[in-house]
């Protein structure tokens, strides 16, 4: 056993003989005993990985698992994600472009993210059909939508003191229902 502070343990394990099958020609075979090294992370560099990995850049390309999480789109029977509802969403909504690189898997950028965020929204804050969320993207005022007050807020005709006006109103319905 060799054991390196803040890095980890390596441990020399014997694996006893076996029988093993060869995959392509179905042929068992004795597999002899023999020593394997096991890798054992410490504490330490176990929360440093994890850190890094939380600690991803928000420009960065999310993978489905994480924008799934991101929109916490998790089934609530087993708590596994529903990458399966944004890969139907990419289906129905032209404007949803994931890029795919090598391994064919889906990465996302923050502009797509950003129109997954507002399907959501739509389908199921909103309550509209499919066919409602596809027009209401192909509007060019489609991504200023207020999503807490669920209307549109045009932001380039409404000075400062109606923005103050509407949020004053915000409060006082949030106060109403607290």
């Amino acid at each position: 056993m060799v054991k390196i502070a803040k890095f980890g343990t390596f441990i020399l394990r014997e694996k006893k003989s076996r029988i093993g099958r060869n995959p392509k020609t179905k042929e068992k075979k004795l597999i002899s005993q023999r020593k394997v090294v096991l890798f054992k992370a410490s504490k330490e560099l176990k929360k440093r990985l994890t850190f890094r990995m939380k600690d991803k850049l928000d420009n960065a390309y999310k993978s489905i698992g994480e924008v799934a999480k991101l929109l916490n789109l998790v089934n609530s029977k087993n708590g596994k994600l529903n990458t399966h509802t944004i890969r139907f969403w990419q289906k129905e909504f032209n404007q949803i472009k994931p890029k795919i690189f090598a391994g064919k898997r889906r990465y996302y950028d923050e502009k797509t993210i950003n129109i997954l965020k507002k399907v959501k929204f739509l389908l199921k804050v909103k309550g509209l059909t499919i066919n409602g969320v596809k027009k209401h993207l192909l509007k060019s005022n489609s991504f200023e939508l207020d999503e807490i007050m669920n209307s549109s807020i045009k932001t380039k005709n409404i000075n400062l003191k109606s923005k103050i006006k509407k949020i004053s109103k915000l409060v006082k319905e949030i106060k109403k229902l607290g």
